[in-house]
């Protein structure tokens, strides 16, 4: 399988089958060849990939990408310049969200934090829905001052609408922020700390820690 661009400039997968053709004193002295189509194939293949790494309510990516997307970031950025954050949030109390107004409710929730995720982040950021109510906000290019988009996140809540207006929600955050020399494993875990470390301390507010 190849990426061909053509002489218009279009590129399309194809598949190159070639076969050398020999003399008698066995010297190749041809090669014949058959070349097919597989854009259609290879963009359903590409979708369904895409399809895997989705989470089915937010349309976000989910667990399963997440250490794959953060690692292979890592491992093709080893002399990335910047800082990174990586966060890890959840919903406080969010069980009683879904006591409260059932599921479809609550369901309405994440998919609206989900959306106001993307919203406050960058395009090239990565957001992650892990699984119930937390979420992974992976930050590119930050300062070293992280408290601004920590209190972005935190204050704008309110900018959610949801179709029971009585609802009131806050959420915790976990931070690590790191240069890029760094394991997937070693950065969730100091985040999950942190994250509980502001459970532990109230809810309804971030800790960050940083790298040594």
């Amino acid at each position: 399988e190849c990426y061909i661009e053509f002489l218009d400039g279009e590129k399309r997968w194809q598949n190159v089958l070639l076969q050398p053709i020999y003399d008698n004193q066995n010297q190749a002295t041809h090669i014949i060849g058959k070349v097919t189509d597989i854009q259609a194939q290879k963009e359903e293949q590409l979708l369904w990939r895409e399809l895997a790494q989705r989470d089915s309510l937010t349309k976000i990516y989910n667990s399963a990408a997440c250490r794959d997307l953060i690692n292979k970031f890592l491992e093709e950025e080893k002399h990335y310049k910047g800082r990174l954050a990586f966060i890890i949030l959840d919903i406080d109390h969010f069980k009683e969200v879904n006591d409260t107004y059932g599921h479809l409710v609550g369901n309405e929730l994440l998919i609206a934090l989900a959306k106001y995720l993307l919203f406050h982040t960058n395009p090239n950021d990565i957001v992650i829905r892990m699984g119930g109510d937390e979420f992974v906000v992976f930050l590119k290019n930050v300062h070293d001052d992280l408290t601004y988009p920590c209190n972005q996140l935190m204050s704008h809540l309110n900018e959610i609408s949801l179709s029971h207006h009585g609802i009131h929600f806050s959420i915790s955050m976990g931070v690590y922020t790191f240069s890029n020399e760094q394991n997937f494993d070693n950065i969730f875990k100091i985040a999950d700390d942190a994250l509980y470390h502001s459970k532990r301390n109230g809810r309804n507010r971030y800790t960050i820690k940083y790298q040594k």
